[in-house]
């Protein structure tokens, strides 16, 4: 919990240390912070199936079952990025580097196209997130 809290509190801090310019707007804030925390549910519901790879009988679990007759399937990240079976550790930097580099080109990008590329990336996150709940991922601290 200390971790996520902190991880919001830097994303808060690099939206503001980064937004000086008199073109980016409280409309702009606003959206990038809302960019940024959909990005960390993305992230906590990717960690949830980082953390139980293997899922059958309806439910994720750590291990693949011993008896083979079960039908099981592997949890696999669809980001190639991030290969097939992220850890937590490159999970973190990932969404860390995402959400740094999306704030700096938002602010790069001209005001005429900014919010629609940061809606953009709310609409892609939140269908991950979706998707990851949708595929037995619960968010859990």
């Amino acid at each position: 919990m200390k971790k996520i809290l902190f991880t919001i509190i830097i994303l808060l801090i690099n939206i503001n240390l980064f937004a000086y310019d008199s073109h980016w707007d409280t409309k702009d804030t606003i959206l990038q912070t809302v960019f940024g925390l959909t990005l960390i549910t993305d992230a906590i519901t990717t960690r949830y199936f980082v953390k139980r790879p293997y899922y059958y009988n309806g439910s994720l679990h750590k291990n693949p079952p011993s008896d083979k007759s079960v039908n099981y399937a592997e949890a696999r990240e669809s980001n190639k990025i991030l290969g097939s079976h992220p850890s937590t550790k490159k999970l973190i930097i990932y969404n860390a580097s995402v959400f740094t580099g999306d704030t700096i080109l938002m602010i790069i990008t001209p005001k005429s196209i900014r919010n629609y590329l940061q809606v953009s990336g709310i609409s892609i996150n939140a269908y991950c997130t979706y998707h990851n709940i949708m595929g037995g991922a619960k968010i859990s601290f």
